[in-house]
């Protein structure tokens, strides 16, 4: 409906694509019964022969779903000064310079390896 005069919008004035849209669920869903008994059996049997780092990911990965506030991702920690781009041409914590070529002389008979 148009906001203003609260007549419905005409069909032609709307775009062909959302003419075609459907939403009308594309497949019907059929809860029927929701034990869970067998499931965890299942669980329980894959759970227990995997060694225990992966244990320890299944374990904190259902504490997240029961209960969601107990994430244990942190976000990462940001660097005060990373000289990701300095403001200046230097940047003061770098020691190396890389893009400098450094010049020397050998000693008369010395070879280079």
């Amino acid at each position: 409906m148009y906001v203003g005069t609260g007549s419905p919008i005409p069909l032609d004035s709307v775009d062909a694509f959302w003419r075609k849209l459907d939403l009308t669920p594309s497949i019907s869903v059929e809860y029927g019964d929701l034990n869970v008994d067998h499931r965890m059996q299942r669980f329980k049997e894959i759970y227990n022969t995997q060694p225990d780092h992966i244990k320890y990911n299944y374990l904190r990965r259902m504490e997240e779903i029961t209960d969601p506030s107990t994430n244990l991702i942190n976000e990462p920690s940001v660097k005060k000064n990373n000289c990701g781009r300095p403001p200046n041409k230097a940047c003061p914590t770098s020691k190396s310079r890389s893009s400098q070529i450094q010049l020397f002389r050998l000693k008369p008979g010395a070879t280079m390896v």
